[in-house]
């Protein structure tokens, strides 16, 4: 698979996004262990049309793409103490209904490995 190049936008933007990901997970949850994060294993979701779970989790390259592009930063990078596998994506908060279900769907559009496939109307 050949290279991307990323513009300064981008790149600033991706930076910034994973720097803030990780303070507001520490500040959020300090001192988190093995029990919180098996407790927080229920519950959290995958970006709009995600693969079931073994099948998104083999075929998500961690490359940050989906979190890139979601205009409402509702898509968030798992860290260390999250429960799902680190480096994937999963919807921040989804009990705020922060991922809007852009008509678009440019996570979806976004994703160059198939883990997230249009939903069917």
């Amino acid at each position: 698979m050949g290279e991307t190049r990323m513009s300064r936008q981008e790149f600033l933007r991706h930076g910034l996004s994973r720097f803030l990901q990780g303070f507001w997970a520490e500040a959020s949850d300090p001192g988190a262990g093995e029990a919180k994060s098996a407790a927080r294993a229920v519950g959290w979701l995958r970006p709009p049309g995600a693969l079931g779970e073994a099948e998104f989790v083999a075929a998500c390259t961690r490359c940050d793409r989906c979190v890139m592009v979601c205009p409402h930063w509702a898509i968030k990078i798992a860290t260390r103490t999250d429960a799902p596998p680190p480096g994937t994506p999963f919807l921040h908060d989804p009990d705020a209904g922060a991922c809007a279900r852009c008509p678009d769907m440019p996570c979806i559009t976004a994703c160059p490995t198939g883990a997230l496939l249009p939903l069917q109307s």
